[in-house]
């Protein structure tokens, strides 16, 4: 299964149905930064280089 983003709006009611399996939910709140971002796996950043690096460092 792969992950799902969605985005609500808190004025107006949200049901959320997720069947018999057990399931997740992440619930982030903010304001957006409006900055670029990349990810590729578990990294995130704000360029393809940044991340090119961050696995280099990783390995």
């Amino acid at each position: 299964m792969s992950p799902t983003a969605i985005e609500v709006c808190c004025s107006k009611p949200l049901e959320l149905v997720n069947g018999l399996e057990p399931g997740e939910l992440l619930l982030l709140h903010g304001r957006t930064i409006g900055d670029t971002l990349v990810q590729d796996g578990s990294f995130v950043m704000n360029c393809v280089d940044e991340i090119k690096e961050a696995i280099c460092v990783a390995l």
